[in-house]
């Protein structure tokens, strides 16, 4: 439950008649310019999934996380969204919320939220992280994702299996269906060549809905295109879900790139 957390502020937003539930966290009194953390997750699953990543992250700053529409609290809208519905979705919440610059983490399909969000408002997401970015789907058949989908799985906790059985029964099998043709639609790599975004990268050694070659090739694209350096971080023994298993590496993460300039040099 999210009142577990200190100085919980949960908020509705109605975006377009789109509703999105969110819940904002504090340890305490921070001041202007402490960072600020806005946590997006994947499809079929919702906010819960960063609760451990959210409680290391308190003392850093404050976390806002948020329930993409039609998957945890959040209501599902009428019609199906596309990754640029759902980015402008976050767009509009971000800005309601009055955070400047926050660091925005986005986990599989989240990670293409996420990198839509910055070429939609370079100002507003200005350092990314991208946690298990799916493949380029467009170039996949269905029965090879589901085989890298389960190549994953083997790998995954028990306790991953428990929470996504869990929230795939919140979501269910039609928002999840609707939904999964606009991930498969998104080219991540070609939407990350039109942000100025400083972005740094995430997956598991067992992840093959992120495989290996696919995020090199997405950290080579950041350097062409300007990024000086691209931090990969690899996790042993991590799969897909790494967010629930391997929280202290994912904070790390997010806690450099709060900590980078985001001024130009």
């Amino acid at each position: 439950m999210v009142e577990q957390f200190p100085h919980v502020v949960k908020g509705i937003y109605s975006i377009n008649g789109v509703r999105v539930r969110t819940a904002r966290l504090r340890a305490g009194a921070f001041q202007v310019g402490d960072p600020a953390f806005v946590l997006v997750h994947g499809i079929g699953v919702d906010s819960r999934y960063f609760y451990q990543v959210a409680e290391k992250l308190l003392p850093y700053g404050e976390v806002l996380l948020v329930d993409l529409p039609g998957f945890g609290a959040s209501p599902r809208p009428h019609t199906p969204l596309s990754i640029a519905g759902f980015a402008a979705v976050l767009h509009a919440v971000i800005k309601a919320a009055e955070l400047h610059n926050p660091v925005i983490l986005g986990h599989s399909m989240g990670a293409q939220v996420v990198a839509e969000l910055a070429v939609r408002d370079p100002e507003m997401a200005q350092r990314i992280l991208l946690v298990g970015p799916p493949v380029d789907l467009r170039r996949h058949s269905f029965p090879l994702l589901l085989w890298r989908f389960l190549r994953s799985s083997i790998h995954e906790s028990p306790k991953v299996a428990a929470f996504a059985l869990n929230a795939y029964a919140r979501s269910g099998i039609y928002w999840f269906s609707v939904t999964l043709p606009a991930v498969i639609g998104f080219s991540l790599q070609e939407r990350l060549k039109l942000t100025e975004a400083k972005i740094s990268l995430i997956r598991g050694q067992y992840d093959y809905l992120a495989a290996r070659k696919w995020v090199h090739r997405l950290q080579a694209g950041l350097v062409e295109r300007g990024q000086a350096a691209a931090p990969l971080v690899e996790i042993p023994r991590g799969a897909h879900s790494i967010v629930l298993c391997f929280e202290e590496q994912v904070v790390a993460s997010l806690v450099e790139l709060s900590n980078l300039s985001t001024q130009t040099d």
